[in-house]
């Protein structure tokens, strides 16, 4: 994980590790604890979060209003 950012019950991670290892870390994070389960949304190229279409360029950060 190179950073995280979070806004009430919404976070994001930008991840630099494997897929494979991205989907353990999560099964992990969900076995913590039984009342909370956390959705998982990823793409090697853009993501959505909130009102935002984040792209990924060339190790650079971009971001839209949708």
């Amino acid at each position: 994980m190179i950073w995280w950012a979070r806004y009430i019950d919404y976070i994001i991670i930008w991840w630099r590790g494997t897929e494979q290892e991205l989907l353990s870390f999560h099964d992990y994070l969900n076995t913590a604890n039984p009342y909370v389960k956390l959705s998982l949304e990823h793409d090697k190229d853009k993501i959505h979060f909130l009102e935002l279409e984040i792209y990924k360029d060339a190790h650079i950060l971009t971001y839209y209003d949708i």
